[in-house]
């Protein structure tokens, strides 16, 4: 996939991401990438009601099952949800949940850590 001058891009996690633009949406970038928006949807754990903002990543490629060796833990902050963990790190949401033993869609609590790997 090709990714315009238009985007910053980059690697987490060794998957290839874009950070979104003001306006965009994730129909929008599949429109860009030629994607299915549901595939890009799905390679972000982004249900259907879940809009992007400016400044998001958004991974044009499978997220992985654990984060890298760097990140084995990461401390839970004010401000954080399981979405934005697992988009800062590049790792599945469902990853983030199993591999912590806490039940998916369950809320996270302030400084709790999280195991990454």
């Amino acid at each position: 996939i090709e990714v315009f001058a238009n985007h910053q891009s980059g690697r987490r996690n060794g998957v290839r991401y874009i950070i979104a633009n003001e306006g965009e949406s994730f129909a929008s970038l599949a429109v860009f990438l030629n994607m299915y928006e549901r595939t890009l949807r799905k390679y972000n754990d982004a249900l259907d009601t879940r809009e992007l903002q400016p400044g998001d990543i958004v991974y044009i490629y499978p997220k992985k099952n654990r984060a890298s060796r760097k990140h084995p833990y990461y401390y839970f902050r004010p401000g954080d949800d399981a979405w934005k963990i697992s988009q800062r790190f590049g790792i599945k949401l469902r990853s983030l949940y199993k591999l912590n033993g806490i039940p998916f869609g369950t809320t996270l609590t302030t400084t709790q850590r999280l195991d990454l790997r």
